[in-house]
């Protein structure tokens, strides 16, 4: 209906049309690293292998903080930019700082650091499937309408409304970018 669109020209199914809201939520989700987001998983530190698979369901590069030890004693580690992590691991093979870094789809601790116990880290999950609430939804409900304009714009492209379409993604930005600014 928000679309104004005449259902004869563009034809849109309910399967196209739930398709696009979940696209456009992980989209809106995805733009910025909201922290309703993000999760904690914490897993047995095993110093082998380096590279360790993120948890199932995570973005790539999203962890923002890593913890090796027990609750009562955490140790954080320093996340580097991987080309750096990199650079360290060359130049200092046997090193013992406490860093890591995450890069497509894994992440790395230096195998050297002298902890123990378990490993918890924070990061940015990819939303599942949408089925209910979005992730806006009861925390920053403007999103929602975020999500509702990137659709109109998906509609507007099916269109061949090019004008329309940008302006309904650019407004998507400007609700998003308003969200951030208050978090």
């Amino acid at each position: 209906v928000r679309s104004a669109t005449d259902t004869t020209v563009a034809y849109i199914t309910d399967s196209i049309l739930e398709s696009w809201i979940d696209q456009a939520h992980r989209w809106a989700v995805g733009y910025h690293r909201f922290p309703f987001a993000e999760g904690k998983v914490t897993t047995t530190y095993a110093t082998a292998p380096e590279a360790k698979l993120l948890p199932e369901g995570w973005r790539s590069d999203s962890i923002r903080l890593l913890q090796i030890g027990s609750d009562d004693t955490p140790n954080r580690l320093q996340k580097l930019a991987f080309e750096d992590y990199q650079i360290y691991r060359e130049d200092n093979a046997s090193g013992t700082d406490r860093i890591f870094s995450d890069f497509g789809g894994e992440y790395y601790i230096n195998p050297n650091v002298d902890l123990s116990g378990t490993t918890t880290m924070w990061g940015q999950y990819i939303p599942a499937a949408l089925t209910g609430d979005t992730l806006f939804t009861g925390r920053e409900d403007e999103g929602n309408e975020a999500i509702i304009n990137e659709v109109l714009s998906y509609a507007m492209v099916r269109e061949k409304k090019t004008n329309e379409s940008i302006a309904y993604h650019n407004k998507a930005i400007a609700i998003l970018e308003s969200v951030w600014k208050r978090i």
